[in-house]
């Protein structure tokens, strides 16, 4: 549970803050510092500063720097007042770069390539590769990673351990799709990569969110496209995406084969919200059958 500083700093509440603050040890001080920053609450967080708040220092052991919050939340406003305040855009936590916390982060945001760039600027090392460009929607520079090496476009990646539906394994679309990349699946689709492409097998990690099912891989580019995501269902089903596949899954020590309709099925039994996904695949495999 958030203490009451942490709340404040949240809030922007900078009265409260002014009372809780010169009480609080730097661990706390340093939490609510991330919090405010990442929520665009600077005079909430210049205030936090003077009372110890440190824009270099540590949010939590396990997680790392303050500014890895503000990556998280793909804020440029929350990175760029950190960077200015002290904060180190190269430091490293758990081998996890800012970069790599903004990469993994659930929000899905246009703001995310201006963050990008802040922290390249700032000292952050960027790999040039196909995964790279694909995150900062640069087309030109994917193509050129394509025509270099055209076995990209079948390549599977074991380390892409994030996602909205775990990208272990998965291909350059299945990234593209997570990451609501609409002309870079185009063009992908149109130099000839399979809109049915299995992600390669891995072992099971933590349950696909917010099932208990967890993905052995093999899943096709539906799998990711649910949700926000909703747009990348539509786009994959209108270029032909089969809604009969299925890939492996666990639940509990079953290992069960589902398609992308049981797979929404089984989000929908939890939180009730997938009729439109349900339907739209149902009005494909119907026109299938038919």
């Amino acid at each position: 549970m958030e203490n009451e500083l942490i709340l404040a700093a949240a809030a922007g509440d900078i009265e409260s803050i002014r009372e809780l603050g010169p009480n609080a040890g730097q661990a706390e001080l340093n939490r609510a510092l991330a919090r405010a920053a990442a929520m665009n609450h600077f005079v909430a967080a210049d205030t936090l500063i003077e009372f110890g708040g440190d824009p270099a220092g540590t949010y939590s052991e396990t997680y790392g720097p303050v500014l890895f919050v503000a990556c998280e939340f793909n804020n440029p406003e929350g990175i760029a007042f950190l960077l200015k305040a002290g904060a180190d855009a190269t430091v490293k936590a758990g081998g996890l770069s800012a970069l790599d916390h903004l990469f993994r982060s659930p929000i899905r945001s246009e703001l995310k390539y201006q963050c990008i760039s802040l922290l390249v600027k700032a000292g952050t090392p960027l790999e040039d590769t196909a995964i790279t460009a694909i995150h900062r929607s640069n087309l030109k520079l994917l193509r050129n990673h394509l025509d270099a090496n055209p076995d990209l476009k079948q390549e599977t990646f074991p380390e892409l351990n994030y996602g909205h539906f775990p990208l272990n394994g998965a291909g350059l679309i299945h990234l593209a799709i997570d990451c609501m990349e609409t002309d870079i699946i185009l063009d992908l689709i149109h130099q000839g990569v399979d809109l049915d492409m299995p992600a390669a097998l891995n072992a099971e990690g933590l349950p696909v969110w917010p099932t208990s099912l967890k993905s052995l891989g093999g899943q096709s580019p539906l799998y990711h496209a649910f949700g926000r995501h909703y747009p990348m269902l539509e786009l994959l089903l209108e270029r032909g995406a089969d809604v009969t596949v299925t890939a492996p899954f666990l639940r509990g020590d079953e290992e069960l084969e589902l398609s992308p309709l049981d797979f929404f099925l089984a989000i929908d039994a939890v939180e009730g919200n997938m009729e439109k996904e349900i339907t739209l695949v149902l009005e494909h495999q119907n026109e299938r059958n038919a």
